[in-house]
Order: structure tokens, then C-alpha cells, then sequence
């Protein structure tokens, strides 16, 4: 889906200055999908220094790119309507708000599991770790 995404986000970039802002701040939130890669690569390859860089950018990033900065972008594109729906009708901005409250939700969600987890997220306990316990 990252590869739709981008393809959709590129096409708002031929538009005008209005839907360049309005797709950056939504596109922003895959800032944290990079280090969510790097956790689970860091997982696949038992790298604790891979595991542990993923981890502690996801603890940082996540909710505050998926939550924080996902409600401000629901906000600012209802603010917007009237310009926004010029642009793509009033299907896309109805998609697009469904769409931000569906990832805020998600996100919501998953910021409780990040935040209860514990060392769990950023220290990787390997097959060896585990024989010895």
C-alpha cells in the first residue's frame, strides 16, 4: 500500500500549493513506518543494536506522527472544506477524513501497546537469551 501511496501523493504534487500541503501532512505519518522496519528487520536478523535504534524511534515517533499530528491533519482538512472539495469533490474530502479517523484510531490503539510494553520494545531477547533463562 506505501507504493499506492506514494503514486496517489505524487499525483497532488502536479496540483496546486493547497493539495501539496494537505498530502505532505498526511504522507508525514510513514515517518514512524520506517523505524517500525527497522525493529521488525532488527527482529528477523537478531540484531539487538538494530532491534534497539527501531524501538526507541518508534517510541518516539509513532504516536506523535500517527496520533498527535494524524488529528491535526483531520482538523486542518475540515477547516479547509470548501477548498479542499474544489479540488476533489465531496467524495475525496469525506474519504479523506474517514480515512485520518480510521489511522488515528488504529493508532490510538496500537500507541497503548507501544506504551505498554515495556523494555519489550526496544531490548530483543534472542533464541541464546532465552536457552538460558
Amino acid at each position: 500500500h506505501h507504493v499506492l501511496c506514494t503514486l496517489l501523493h505524487v499525483m497532488f504534487f502536479q496540483g496546486n500549493a493547497l493539495m501539496m500541503y494537505v498530502s505532505a501532512l498526511g504522507f508525514q505519518c510513514e515517518f514512524s513506518t520506517v523505524f517500525l522496519n527497522i525493529r521488525y528487520f532488527g527482529v528477523t536478523t537478531q540484531n539487538k543494536c538494530m532491534y534497539f535504534i527501531g524501538g526507541i524511534g518508534t517510541l518516539l515517533l509513532y504516536s506523535l506522527t500517527r496520533v498527535v499530528i494524524g488529528t491535526y491533519f483531520f482538523f486542518e482538512i475540515y477547516a479547509m472544506k470548501a477548498k479542499v472539495v474544489q479540488y476533489v469533490g465531496y467524495n475525496g474530502f469525506y474519504l479523506w477524513l474517514v480515512s485520518a479517523m480510521f489511522v488515528i484510531a488504529m493508532s490510538t490503539a496500537y500507541s497503548f501497546v507501544i506504551f505498554s510494553s515495556g523494555k519489550r520494545l526496544f531490548i530483543l531477547t534472542t533464541k541464546s537469551n532465552k536457552k538460558k533463562n
